[in-house]
C-alpha cells in the first residue's frame, strides 16, 4: 500500500510536469495580463532586468543626444545669438523648456553611471521617458504661440519609446502612454490658447490611436518573451535532470561534488558521498516489467529527495539504478544516521521483489565515503564505489562507511570501513 501510494504521488515525470507547467502559466499568463504566479514572475522580471543598467544609460543617453540636436536646430533657427535680449515671452519659455530637459537628462546620464541608482533603473527610464514627452508637448505649444513651422507627430516617437525594452512590464509602459495621451488632451483642453485648441485636441486622438498600435506589438513581444523565457528553463532542466526520476543527471552531480569538495577545503567543512544502488534490480525488471522498474526508480526518487533537502545536498541519477546523496557539512555520525534513514526507507516502501534473494521487497546497498585527503572527485568517488561493492558481496541490505583513515567509528548496525 506504501509502494502504491508512492508510486501515485509521483507517476508523473518531472519531465511531464514541466511541460504541463509550461503551457499552464503560459496560458494563465496570457489571461492575467502577462503575469505568471508569484514565484515564477518573480524568476522572470529577475531575468529581463539583466542588463537593464545598461538599457538606461542608453536611453538616457539616446534622450539627451536627441534633445540636444532640437536645442541645436531650435538655437539656429531663431538665430538666438544674432537677436540677444529680444526674446518674446513664447520664446524665453522655450529656451527654459530646453535648457531644463537637457539638464535633467544630463543627470540621468550619471544617475545611470552612479552605482547608488543599481536598483532604481526602472524609475529612471520612466523619468526619461516622461521628461521627454513633457518637455516636446510643451515645445510644441511654444512653437504654436511663435507661429514657427513645426511637426507635432514627432510626439508619436514618444509614444513609440515608451514601449521599447527597456525593463519596464508591459502594463508599465501602457499605464505610462496612456497617461501621457491623458496629458496631452488636458494640456489642449485647458492650458492652450483657444486657436490652438483644435489641434491640440486632435493630437492626443492621433496619440491614443498610436499607443494602440504600439501596445499590440509590445504585447506580442513580451509574450513571446515569456514564452522564450519558459522554454528556456525547461532546456535548462532537462540538461541538469533525469527525466524519469527528476533527480539530478550524472553531468551536474559530478559539477556540484567537484563544488563541494572545493568548498569544504576553503572552509574547513566536512562532507559525506553516499552511493546507492538497488538489490537485484535486473532480477525485478525481468520478473515485473521494466515499466514496474520505472515506477519503483521513481518511488525511491522521492524518498532521495527527501534526504537531500539542504541546500548544498544533492541527489543524482548516475547510472540505470545506481544513484548518488551529496551530503555538506555533516560529521561521520550524521552521515551513518542518514544512510540508515536510506536502507529503512526503502525497505519502508514496501516494493515487492519475490525474485530476490536478499529480501522479499525491494532492498538497497550504500557505501558512504567521507571526505579526506583526495586531490579529487574521482579519489572521493572511487571510494564509495568500493565500499559500496563491500557490502553488495556481504550480503546487501545494508550500507557500509568509510571514515577517513586518521580515524574508525562504528555504529549500531551499520559497517565502518577505515
Amino acid at each position: 500500500m506504501r509502494y502504491r501510494h508512492a508510486v501515485s504521488a509521483s507517476a508523473t515525470s518531472q519531465k511531464a510536469m514541466v511541460k504541463v507547467r509550461q503551457s499552464w502559466q503560459t496560458r494563465w499568463g496570457f489571461l492575467r495580463q502577462l503575469r505568471f504566479e508569484p514565484e515564477l514572475e518573480a524568476a522572470y522580471l529577475s531575468h529581463s532586468q539583466q542588463g537593464l543598467r545598461y538599457q538606461s544609460l542608453i536611453a538616457c543617453l539616446l534622450g539627451a543626444g536627441i534633445w540636444f540636436l532640437f536645442v541645436c536646430v531650435d538655437s539656429y533657427r531663431l538665430q538666438l545669438f544674432q537677436h540677444p535680449g529680444e526674446f518674446p515671452l513664447a520664446l524665453l519659455q522655450l529656451i527654459f523648456v530646453r535648457v531644463l530637459v537637457q539638464a535633467c537628462l544630463l543627470m540621468c546620464v550619471l544617475a545611470c553611471v552612479w552605482p547608488v541608482f543599481k536598483y532604481r533603473q526602472s524609475v529612471m527610464v520612466v523619468g526619461v521617458i516622461y521628461l521627454l514627452a513633457l518637455g516636446s508637448i510643451t515645445a510644441i505649444h511654444c512653437y504654436q504661440r511663435l507661429q514657427l513651422q513645426h511637426e507635432s507627430s514627432v510626439l508619436i516617437l514618444v509614444v513609440m519609446a515608451m514601449f521599447l525594452p527597456l525593463g519596464l512590464r508591459f502594463t508599465a509602459s501602457l499605464g505610462l502612454a496612456l497617461s501621457f495621451v491623458l496629458t496631452v488632451f488636458l494640456f489642449g483642453l485647458l492650458v492652450v490658447a483657444e486657436e490652438f485648441e483644435g489641434p491640440m485636441l486632435q493630437l492626443s486622438l492621433l496619440l491614443l490611436m498610436s499607443t494602440a498600435v504600439a501596445a499590440v506589438g509590445a504585447y506580442l513581444l513580451e509574450y513571446s518573451n515569456r514564452q522564450q523565457f519558459l522554454l528556456r528553463r525547461e532546456l535548462e532542466w532537462q540538461a541538469d535532470h533525469d527525466p524519469l526520476t527528476g533527480l539530478h543527471n550524472r553531468r551536474l552531480f559530478s559539477h556540484h561534488l567537484e563544488a563541494c569538495i572545493g568548498q569544504a577545503r576553503r572552509d574547513g567543512r566536512s562532507l559525506a558521498l553516499v552511493l546507492m544502488d538497488v538489490d537485484h534490480f535486473k532480477l525485478y525488471n525481468d520478473s515485473y516489467g521494466h515499466q514496474a522498474g520505472d515506477q519503483a526508480l521513481k518511488a525511491l526518487a522521492e524518498l532521495l529527495k527527501d534526504l537531500a533537502a539542504r541546500p548544498l545536498d544533492l541527489a543524482a541519477r548516475v547510472g540505470g539504478e545506481e544513484m548518488a546523496l551529496i551530503f555538506f557539512d555533516v560529521e561521520a555520525g550524521q552521515a551513518q544516521a542518514l544512510c540508515e534513514r536510506l536502507v529503512r526507507g526503502v525497505r519502508a516502501l514496501g516494493i515487492p521483489h519475490t525474485s530476490s534473494p536478499t529480501a522479499s521487497c525491494m532492498t538497497v546497498s550504500a557505501g558512504c565515503a567521507m571526505l579526506g585527503d583526495e586531490r579529487s572527485e574521482d579519489a572521493l568517488y572511487q571510494r564509495a564505489d568500493k565500499l559500496l561493492y563491500q557490502v553488495k558481496h556481504s550480503g546487501r541490505n545494508g550500507s557500509l562507511l568509510g571514515l577517513p583513515p586518521q580515524a574508525t567509528q562504528a555504529g549500531p548496525g551499520l559497517g565502518v570501513a577505515a
